[in-house]
């Protein structure tokens, strides 16, 4: 019996570590799918992320933060304070998985984008 109850405690133990974890997240990734190479997340220290695309002198400055299924955008600059809620999974150390962070029509099926290192 103490056996049992000693296990439990150390799965439960196990399991709310797993889950505290934080996520993090470095280095520059690449669009993958669904267009290659179009957009680029450059995640730097401090919690920030610049997006830039192809052909554009445009950077996009944000702080992030991440759960375990969400990633939050808040922009850095004219539009600070108005975040945005993206599904996100770190798939590994080099690919990360992300809701579409272009505008789309919001009854439109969810569609994702796959970031590579």
């Amino acid at each position: 019996m103490k056996q049992l109850f000693f296990s439990i405690i150390l799965c439960s133990l196990f399991i709310t570590c797993k889950k505290n974890n934080p996520i993090t997240i470095n280095g520059f990734f690449i669009e993958n799918n669904p267009v290659f190479g179009r957009s680029q997340l450059n995640f730097t220290t401090g919690n920030w992320v610049i997006k830039t695309e192809t052909g554009s002198s445009i950077a996009d400055t944000f702080n992030y933060s991440i759960t375990q299924t969400k990633i939050i955008l808040t922009p850095n600059g004219a539009n600070q304070g108005h975040q945005q809620e993206f599904d996100f999974e770190k798939v590994d150390n080099n690919t990360i998985r992300i809701q579409n962070l272009y505008p789309s029509i919001p009854e439109a099926t969810k569609t994702y984008m796959i970031y590579k290192k």
